[in-house]
């Protein structure tokens, strides 16, 4: 086999493994040098249980970032585009092309890959169930939420067990758990409410959420979801109990950017989920940090919050005598607590007001501590050690 078919056959593999909890991939897919990344060979099913245990389980800690997004090298989609186009009759190689288009935030470029993919697998196979989950999602990513619930049904009766029409089911709220629950539409959010949540007042409660999320646009530009993509759909649990009992894949407090999607606890702040959604739809990240990840979180927890103030009373409580930012950026602690969170969301605000926001956003698509020093120069050390002192000062 020729290093060009085993890097378009990886890429196929790859697509099909299961992911039900949508991790951040880097798949980073090189012609002489290319692996499966646990994935079965092309034409085989979905990798296997063990497969979605073992990528489940680097979800389960509380401080490691969550992505409801699939980071992707844009070369992988063009070389599956390139490989469906060397082999048009193929319903794997449009179905791989399909979808790391869709990975690759085109959901417009996937979907004809998407629907060919389904008219050639005859008959249907697992390679339709998954190519009907996918074209449900760039339903559901326009706004066309019958269309996207018809193509995850369709998913499910070919094979009961897709993993993707199953995460869809339930975290784009297909599912019958949110039968009795309520909608509440504002200009920028759809709000499910559950009848266990008891919100007493469903308007003021949507007013705070639609406030929060203006306050986020004006920082990361009406641009990130100005009318070309559906309105954010919150979902709004009363317990991490009800949670379980209804079997999420994944626990609140885990956005999904790519669907415009937040499932929250009524408890949360208004802002935190909105915050994850809106700066990466407008940043488009290309690796994870903790501190920036939490930070910019925190930041928008609350419009009008001093979160100087906050960091300083979170650091004084838990008496520490200094912090050194640049070892919290480079090395973020792994469990996330207030003490970090609080810090990092003052510092990233003392950022954004010096550096400007043109600046802040690029920083956000690659919040590694050296793109910073490139991107901010001598300046960045001289706002860290002004930052340090405010933040002890009493």
């Amino acid at each position: 086999m020729t290093a060009w078919a085993r890097a378009t056959d990886c890429c196929q593999s790859a697509r099909l493994i299961a992911i039900p909890s949508r991790l951040a991939v880097l798949l980073v897919c090189q012609l002489c040098a290319c692996t499966h990344h646990g994935a079965r060979t092309t034409g085989s099913a979905p990798a296997g249980d063990s497969a979605a245990s073992s990528l489940q389980s680097l979800t389960s800690h509380p401080g490691q970032p969550p992505h409801g997004r699939v980071i992707y090298a844009p070369e992988v989609a063009a070389m599956a585009v390139a490989a469906a186009q060397h082999d048009p009759t193929s319903a794997q190689r449009n179905y791989a092309a399909g979808s790391d288009l869709l990975m690759a935030d085109d959901p417009d470029a996937a979907l004809p890959y998407l629907q060919k993919a389904v008219a050639l697998d005859r008959p249907p196979s697992s390679v339709s169930a998954f190519a009907h989950a996918l074209i449900g999602e760039v339903n559901f990513i326009r706004g066309n939420y019958a269309d996207a619930g018809s193509e995850i049904d369709q998913a499910l009766a070919i094979d009961p067990a897709n993993a993707p029409a199953r995460y869809d089911h339930i975290m784009l709220g297909y599912d019958s758990v949110y039968r009795t629950w309520t909608t509440v539409e504002s200009a920028h959010l759809r709000i499910h409410m559950s009848p266990l949540a008891a919100v007493s007042n469903a308007s003021e409660f949507t007013a705070a959420r639609e406030a929060a999320c203006r306050a986020i646009l004006k920082v990361f530009s009406p641009s990130a979801e100005s009318g070309k993509t559906k309105k954010i759909d919150l979902f709004v649990w009363s317990s991490l109990e009800e949670v379980g009992h209804a079997a999420l894949p994944v626990l609140p407090s885990y956005p999904s950017p790519r669907f415009r999607v937040a499932h929250v606890l009524v408890s949360q702040p208004p802002g935190h989920e909105l915050a994850h959604v809106i700066s990466d739809r407008a940043a488009h990240p290309i690796t994870a940090n903790g501190m920036v990840y939490y930070g910019v979180g925190v930041m928008f927890d609350q419009p009008g919050r001093d979160l100087l103030a906050d960091a300083r009373r979170a650091v004084h409580a838990a008496g520490v005598s200094g912090v050194d930012m640049r070892a919290m950026w480079g090395g973020w602690p792994f469990r996330a607590d207030s003490v970090n969170v609080s810090v990092a969301a003052a510092f990233l605000t003392e950022i954004l007001r010096r550096g400007g926001r043109e600046r802040f956003l690029i920083l956000l698509h690659d919040p590694r501590l050296e793109t910073a020093d490139a991107l901010y120069g001598p300046e960045l050390q001289r706002w860290i050690d002004d930052f340090q002192k405010e933040l002890i000062a009493q």
